[in-house]
C-alpha cells in the first residue's frame, strides 16, 4: 500500500543536530490487545508530509521500492507457505485479530536482524521520519537508527514477543525515528529465532516554504511572538508575546508527532508584553513547536528541550 497523507499540520525544523533525534517505540495501536493493526495506528499517520513525501510498504505486492534496500530476508510467501505468515492484522482486508492471510518480511536469524537503507541519490531526499512494525520473533527486540552520515542515533528496546508464529497479532508494535537532519538507515533485531516485519514506512517534511517568525519580528499592527528564553532549555523556559490591544490569545506547545502537549496560556491578554512560563520537565527532551493564535493570525516558533 502506498499513500501520501496531509491530514495534520506539523512544522518540523530542518538542520537541527542529531542529538535532538527522537526514537519511538514500542508503540501499539487499535488492536484488541493494544497492538498495531492498521496503517492508522502509525504515529506518522496524522502528520503533514504535503511539503515532502511519504511512503508505506506492506509487502502485499512484490517489494521493489526505488531508493530503499535491505540486507537480509525476503517476503514470507517466498520463504514459507501460507501457515507461517504473521502480517499486520488489516493487511488481509479484515480486522479480526489474525494476520495469517497477509504477507510480510521474514529473515531466519533474528539476532542478526534486518537493516533498511535509504539512498538519497534515488529518493527526493533522505527521510526525516522512518519506522517499521515488528510482528514476530523471540526475546528482546532492539531498534537502531542512523543519521545522514551513518552515525548511530541510539537504540530503543522492547519485550513484547508472545503468542506463536502463525498469524498472531497481539505482539505487533511500531518502532521508529524522527531526525530533521535525515535518516540513512534503520535496523531491527530480536534475541532469538527468526524475525518478521511489516509496514515499512518513511517520509520527509520540508519546511522551506513555511515561514517561521524571527526573534523580535511580528505583524505591522504590533503583534509578535518572541523566541523563548533560555533556548535551548532544561525543562523550564519562558515565552513572550506583544499585542497592540487587549485580545484573546491561545498558546499551545506541540510535540514532533503533532500532539498538543500543553496549553500554557488561553484567555485575554493585555496590551503590550506578556510573559508565559512553560514547564516541560515531565516531557521528553527534543524539538517542540509553540504556536500562538490571536485575532491577528497564527504565529509559530520552535524550541528545544535539552533536558
Amino acid at each position: 500500500m502506498k499513500y501520501v497523507t496531509a491530514l495534520f499540520a506539523l512544522l518540523f525544523v530542518a538542520g537541527l543536530p542529531a542529538a535532538h533525534a527522537q526514537l519511538l517505540g514500542p508503540i501499539g495501536g487499535s488492536g484488541a490487545d493494544g497492538e498495531y493493526n492498521q496503517a492508522a495506528d502509525s504515529p506518522f499517520f496524522l502528520l503533514d508530509f504535503s511539503t515532502g513525501y511519504f511512503y508505506l510498504e506492506n509487502f502485499e505486492e512484490d517489494f521493489d521500492v526505488p531508493g530503499v534496500t535491505t540486507d537480509q530476508g525476503n517476503k514470507v510467501s517466498i520463504n514459507y507457505g501460507p501457515n507461517q505468515h504473521d502480517s499486520v492484522d488489516s493487511d488481509d482486508g479484515v480486522v479480526d485479530g489474525n494476520g495469517l492471510d497477509g504477507d510480510n518480511w521474514y529473515y531466519d536469524t533474528g539476532s542478526i536482524g534486518v537493516t533498511w537503507t535509504f539512498d538519497a541519490t534515488v529518493l527526493p531526499a533522505l527521510p526525516t521520519h522512518a519506522g517499521i512494525v515488528w510482528t514476530d520473533g523471540e526475546g528482546d527486540i532492539v531498534f537502531e537508527a542512523f543519521d545522514a552520515e551513518g552515525n548511530s542515533l541510539g537504540t530503543v528496546t522492547g519485550m513484547h514477543a508472545c503468542c506463536g508464529t502463525s498469524g498472531t497479532t497481539a505482539d505487533d508494535r511500531f518502532y521508529g525515528v524522527i531526525d530533521a537532519g535525515g535518516i540513512s538507515a534503520i535496523k531491527i533485531s530480536n534475541a532469538g529465532g527468526g524475525i518478521e516485519l511489516d509496514h515499512l514506512q518513511y517520509g520527509r517534511m520540508d519546511i522551506s516554504n513555511v515561514a517561521i517568525e524571527t526573534p523580535g519580528s511580528g505583524r505591522s499592527d504590533g503583534t509578535a511572538l518572541h523566541q523563548n528564553y533560555p533556548e535551548p532549555f532544561h525543562g523550564r523556559t519562558t515565552l513572550a508575546f506583544d499585542l497592540p490591544d487587549q485580545a484573546p490569545v491561545r498558546v499551545e506547545v506541540i510535540n514532533v508527532l503533532g500532539q498538543v502537549v500543553q496549553v500554557p496560556f488561553d484567555g485575554w491578554a493585555y496590551r503590550g508584553a506578556t510573559t508565559v512560563p512553560v514547564d516541560l520537565s515531565a516531557l521528553p527532551g527534543g524539538i517542540y513547536i509553540y504556536r500562538m493564535t490571536t485575532p491577528s493570525g497564527v504565529f509559530t516558533r520552535q524550541m528545544v528541550n535539552a533536558r
